[in-house]
Formats: C-alpha cells, sequence, structure tokens
C-alpha cells in the first residue's frame, strides 16, 4: 500500500485514490501521472533519470519519452509549480527530474488511540493523544457551526452553480469529445488543422496542450474503458473501419475486434466485459446495434429494425449496464429508444420532431440526456415525464458525452459556413477560369440547380433556421424562399424543363418524401406519400415523369411516378440512388453501390440492360452531372482532399481530368454545355469542445 503525504505544507496526496487536494477541493488525477509523482517523491531530493523513470512506471508498455513530458508538465500545471521557477519538480537538463518540494509522509501506525506519524526525511516524530484532541476543537466546532447553519437555510432557495466553459479551441475540427469516467479528462478527435488526417486526442480539464495518441491516417469516435485506462476507437485500415484500443496515457495500439468491419459509435460496458456499436452485417442488411463479449469473441445483435426503413445508432450502456439506450431512424424521424438487456424489452422514450442528435446517460442512471436541432434536452428514462429543457444550442450541437461519475456533459459545438462558388470552364481546352464566390451567408448554403433557360439558380439555405427551397438570379442576387416547412429539412432540388417548377425532397414529419412548387411560391405539392425515403428527383424529358430513389423495397432502386399523381413504377432491377436522363431523353444515368465502389450506370430509357459506365471516386449523390457533350464529374482524393473534375466523353467513351480546385467542394451542377460549374464549398468548417458543468 502507498502512503499518502503532503507538499509544501499545502498538498495532500492520496496514491492509493490518485487523488491530490489543497483548500479549494479534490482532484482525480490519472495513475500513471500519480506513479510518476509518487516514484518521484520516494526519491526526494535526488536525481531520477528518464529512463529509470519510463522503465519502472511504463514497464509493461512500449512507450515514448513525450508521455513522460506530458506527465510531468500536467503534474505542474495541477500543483501550479512554474518550470521557470520550480518548487516542486525540477528539471534536470538532459537527465530526468528531482522532487525538491518539502515531503512529509502520512501513516496509520497501530495503537490503542489515534496515533500520527510524520517523516520529512530527518527523524520522527509522535503527537500526543491530548494535543490531537485539542488540535480536533476548531474543526470540530466548525464542523457543528457549519451544520447549524445549513440546517437553518435548508429551505432557503438556492443559485445554480451550472458553468459553460470552452474545452477546446484549437484550429481546425475537434470532434466526437467523450468525458473520462472522473470526468476529469477529455478525449476527442482533432484533424490538428490540417482536414484530412485525423488523431485521438486526451487532455486533462484545465489544461491547454492534449497528448495525441494515435498516429493513424484518421482515427474517430473515442470511447473510455469504465477503468479509464484505455480508449476504445475507430481506425480506417485498408479493410475499412476497424475497433482499436490504445492505452490512454499513450502506448502502443491493437486491434480489439477481429472481423467487424464497418462499426460504429463504440462504448464499453460498465464492467468491462462488453463492447456495443452500431452495425450491419452485410450491405443488404441495415444499421443495429450489436454487442461484443471481449472474453468469448461472440457477436450478438441486440436490435431487430425494420429492414429498409429504420436504422439504429449510437448505443449507450446505462450506469448498472442492464440497459441500453440508443437513437432510431424511423423514415426519416429521430429518437431516443431504450433496450433492457434482461428481458428484451424496447421503449420509445422520445417522440418529437426535434431530430435527435446523440444521447447519454445521467450518473443516477435515472435520466437521459439528448441533443437535438432545438439544443440540449434531459428525459426520464422510463419514458412517462416530457423532456425538459437543459441549454441551446441549436442545429450546431453533435456528440455528447455525460461523465459517468459527475454532472458534467461535454458536446461538440460546429462553426460551418458553406456557400455556393461558381467555375467557368473553356470546353475545347479544359481550362477553369477562377473560382467565383456567387451565394455567401454565415450559414450553410447548398446543393446548387440552374434552371434549364440559365435564368435562375436554386439552392438549399438554412439562413431562415431549418433547411428550405431558396431560389436566385444566376448570378446570385435577390434571394427568394420559396418553402417555409416548420421544422423540417428539404434538399436536393431539381428544375422542371420549362423553368416553372421545381421538385424537391423534404423530410415532412421525419419521412422523406418528393414535393414540388411552382416558382411563384403556391403551396408545395406532395407527390410521394410512403413510408420510405425517397430522393434526388429528376424531371423526365418529356415532363410527364419524375425520377427519384427510394428504399420502398428494402433495396434501393430507380423510381418513377406520373407528375400529375399515380402509381409509381420501379424502373432498375440492379440498385441504384440518383437518376438523371441524357439530354435527348434516349438513356438514363445513375448512381449505385456495389458494396465496395460507387459507380455511375447507364440503361436505355425504353428499357434494357443495365451497364456499368465507371467508377466514382466519390459518390456524393451529387458529384456528377450530365451535360450535351458528357459526364462532368468530381472527386477529392484523400492524400490532399483538392477537388478535382474529369469528363467521360459521350463520342469518345473515355475519361479525363480537366482541372483542380485548391479548395475543398462538393455537390455541384452544371449548365447543359458544361461550361459553367456550380458547387458547394465550406469555406468555414470549425468544430471546438464546450463543457457544461454540474447541470444537475
Amino acid at each position: 500500500m502507498r502512503t499518502d503525504f503532503t507538499l509544501n505544507e499545502q498538498w495532500l496526496i492520496q496514491p492509493e485514490l490518485d487523488r491530490i487536494s489543497d483548500d479549494r477541493g479534490e482532484l482525480q488525477i490519472p495513475p500513471k501521472y500519480m506513479d510518476v509523482l509518487f516514484h518521484l517523491a520516494k526519491h526526494a531530493g535526488q536525481l531520477v533519470s528518464r529512463q529509470k523513470l519510463l522503465e519502472d512506471i511504463w514497464k509493461d508498455t512500449v512507450v515514448v519519452e513525450e508521455s513522460l513530458t506530458r506527465a510531468v508538465s500536467e503534474l505542474r500545471k495541477l500543483l501550479g509549480d512554474d518550470p521557470r521557477n520550480s518548487q516542486i519538480i525540477e528539471t534536470i537538463p538532459k537527465k530526468g527530474y528531482r522532487l525538491i518540494a518539502k515531503i512529509s509522509w502520512k501513516e496509520q501506525l497501530p495503537s490503542n488511540g489515534i496515533n500520527i506519524s510524520e517523516h520529512n526525511g530527518s527523524g520522527h516524530y509522535k503527537r500526543p493523544k491530548f494535543q490531537i484532541l485539542i488540535s480536533l476543537v476548531p474543526a470540530i466546532l466548525l464542523a457543528f457551526t457549519f451544520l447549524i447553519i445549513r440546517i437553518l437555510r435548508s429551505d432557503e432557495p438556492t443559485s445554480s452553480s451550472i458553468r459553460l466553459m470552452p474545452l477546446t479551441s484549437y484550429q481546425g475540427e475537434e470532434s466526437h469529445p467523450v468525458l473520462s469516467p472522473d470526468g476529469n479528462r477529455l478525449a476527442f478527435r482533432w484533424d490538428g488543422a490540417n482536414g484530412y488526417r485525423s488523431s485521438i486526442y486526451v487532455k486533462i480539464i484545465g489544461s491547454e496542450q492534449p497528448l495525441r495518441l494515435t498516429d493513424a491516417e484518421y482515427a474517430t469516435e473515442p470511447a473510455w474503458s469504465p477503468d479509464g485506462r484505455y480508449i476504445l476507437y475507430i481506425k480506417m485500415t485498408d479493410k475499412g473501419r476497424e475497433l482499436y484500443a490504445v492505452p490512454s496515457l499513450s502506448g502502443p495500439e491493437r486491434r480489439l475486434v477481429e472481423g467487424v468491419i464497418g462499426a460504429r459509435d463504440p462504448v464499453w460496458s460498465p464492467d468491462g466485459a462488453y463492447l456495443a456499436f452500431a452495425y450491419r452485417e452485410n450491405s443488404a442488411r441495415t444499421n443495429s446495434i450489436y454487442t461484443y463479449h471481449l472474453e468469448s469473441q461472440i457477436l450478438k445483435q441486440v436490435t431487430q429494425p425494420e429492414m429498409g426503413h429504420t436504422i439504429d445508432r449510437k448505443p449507450v450502456f446505462s450506469p448498472d449496464g442492464k440497459k441500453i439506450a440508443f437513437i432510431r431512424t424511423v423514415d426519416g424521424q429521430l429518437d431516443v429508444y431504450v433496450l433492457s438487456l434482461q428481458h428484451g424489452q424496447l421503449k420509445r422514450i422520445t417522440r418529437t420532431n426535434q431530430w435527435v442528435i446523440d444521447v447519454d446517460w445521467a450518473p443516477d442512471g435515472k435520466t437521459l440526456i439528448y441533443a437535438s436541432r432545438e439544443g440540449i434536452w434531459s428525459v426520464d428514462a422510463a419514458g412517462e415525464m416530457p423532456p425538459s429543457f437543459l441549454a441551446a444550442g441549436g442545429m450546431r450541437i453533435d456528440n455528447i458525452s455525460v461523465a459517468r461519475d459527475s454532472w458534467r456533459l461535454a458536446y461538440q459545438q460546429a462553426q460551418l459556413e458553406m456557400n455556393i462558388w461558381k467555375i467557368e470552364i473553356d470546353t475545347l481546352t479544359g481550362n477553369a477560369s477562377m473560382a467565383q464566390r456567387l451565394i455567401a451567408s454565415s450559414r450553410v448554403d447548398n446543393f446548387p440547380k440552374l434552371s434549364p433557360n440559365e435564368h435562375r439558380l436554386a439552392f438549399i439555405s438554412d439562413r431562415s433556421g431549418h433547411p428550405q427551397l431558396w431560389i436566385t438570379t444566376d448570378d446570385g442576387n435577390d434571394p427568394v424562399q420559396l418553402t417555409e416547412f416548420n421544422g423540417c429539412s428539404v434538399s436536393r432540388p431539381a428544375w422542371s424543363h420549362d423553368n416553372m417548377q421545381i421538385a424537391f425532397i423534404a423530410e415532412y414529419y421525419g419521412n422523406a418524401d418528393v414535393f414540388i412548387s411552382d416558382i411563384d411560391g403556391s403551396r408545395p405539392v406532395q407527390l410521394t406519400k410512403q413510408r420510405s425515403r425517397e430522393i434526388s428527383p429528376y424531371w423526365s424529358h418529356n415532363g410527364k415523369w419524375l425520377y427519384f430513389g427510394s428504399n420502398r423495397n428494402e433495396q434501393w432502386q430507380i423510381w418513377k411516378i406520373p407528375i400529375k399523381g399515380g402509381r409509381a413504377i420501379q424502373v432498375t432491377k440492379t440498385g441504384g440512388f440518383k437518376p438523371v436522363e441524357s439530354p435527348d431523353g434516349k438513356n438514363l444515368y445513375f448512381e449505385n453501390w456495389t458494396g465496395e465502389n460507387y459507380v455511375l450506370m447507364k440503361m436505355p430509357i425504353s428499357g434494357g440492360n443495365e451497364t456499368k459506365l465507371f467508377q466514382l471516386e466519390s459518390g456524393w449523390f451529387e458529384g456528377w452531372t450530365v451535360t450535351s457533350k458528357g459526364i462532368l464529374y468530381g472527386w477529392r482524393s484523400r492524400d490532399d482532399r483538392v477537388l478535382k473534375f474529369g469528363v467521360y466523353d459521350f463520342e469518345t467513351q473515355e475519361r479525363k481530368e480537366l482541372f483542380r480546385h485548391v479548395r475543398s467542394g462538393f455537390r455541384f451542377s452544371a449548365n447543359s454545355t458544361g461550361e459553367k460549374l456550380f458547387f458547394t464549398q465550406a469555406d468555414r468548417d470549425e468544430s471546438d469542445i464546450v463543457l457544461l458543468d454540474n447541470f444537475q
């Protein structure tokens, strides 16, 4: 057993509890940090080499010296020790460290009474019992007085001590925050401001510099082990998304689960025996919640979502490990559900149109905390009481995390500005002009579509609160809002060939359907009314039909429905998402997913074989467009994230790269000749992590 001690008569160090405290309060510190401090204390006044510390403390782990440097640095911050004028831990350049603080050891000695022994390096001193009793009198009187005051004031209202404070403010995107069980450390994903490679980092709350744990090209979605010793995370490998673990104080990573490719949202059970994550065993199925027993390696599906219409994700164990809360998407509506692992009972907790983003358990095990576009809410985990508003945040909130042992909550706060840009292309040389920002706001402007006569531009913007349909002139002036759906999301506009109507997708009452609106802003007409998801509408060449992608038969296929209403007809048999007719109305082009890659397909309008044209390096539903001369397409490589444009020539049936744009963009369209290109560019895409402390 490691003995407690004090430093400079100020700090009480309790090694067995991994706790340091002074008159301001207590703080849990990582076990390895305590190991370093205790090791230096055992050799107080002596030089301890860096190599010796690494060998004794990280003896079972391969670790870099940065871990030791970070531990000493964080200890100094926690103890208020200035490295330039150290009073506690002295650095001996190129050699090691020395504890120079005044140290007093505390230990319990066997005795008939209370007997405290203190050692300061020069000898022992035993305090007589009567002195101990005398010294305790002030403390007893103070405690008694405090108790009386508490009793007298027990009926008086108390002010809340809830605090809201930033945890990170680095350049780039910090996301997927998860608080350690004790609430004193934060693990998160950070792209390091480079925009395409991300790693898992850990920092002590109150410190500035984080510790990088992973060196993978892409690592995300961290989760703490219940003892705080390891971080579970998703690593992108040649096989896909795999589950790995790494020590929370740095060390070698290892693959934790074999054969589970594509898992998402992993979490650890409170007893450390299980993992839970969202997963689908093959592309024909939908995401379900699975558990994985680490010792027996048994993978078990625990939720049974309806095929094609339901998606389960974001699982989180209750503090007692007997239940799992998760987000279920039913026809586009996202709500909180709770599953009993003992009895298999499933209960829907929320019934809102709020688009629930994430969920976690409160420390009491009786309350759920969830985030939506409207803010952060608390709700009774039994589903018997309505939700209560906890904090504002809106559409920029994502990925919440509640500490298991303290009322602390961390969440991701995004700052996203997406604008619409224009590039003009010389169709003979393929050369491109300088990009021009056409439509700009401090919000998200997306899905640009030029009208066939090239006089107007339709786009989607959330500048009114939720994504709605807007139109503007071809030069980006005089924007007008066409739709005003209350609390729903609108996307993917498509112009009719007479320039008088626009089809679009609206997730109205939680269900994605096809709507048509006149450009005069009259009430939109709902064209599809299925319990399935409809996406990417496109007008037929003759103006009589509207194509769209749908999963109504448990597989994505291309369908078409009469403009005037009626029964929809399935067009494709091998699958498909985004349909586009050729300018002459003879062929239908569409995007499909083969299970490994996105591909561009082709079939005759009159019917016939569905053939593959070429593989799409990026499948975004909006990553290509058809012109009179060929198919213009774009992609982003993982190495540099530069937006590249190419063309598939109808005459030569060959592909070639046209030009590159130095900024990353997506979702583009072009005029009929391919001379004018419109695309969405993220001009600001950052996020920070915020702490909501003492939110009980």
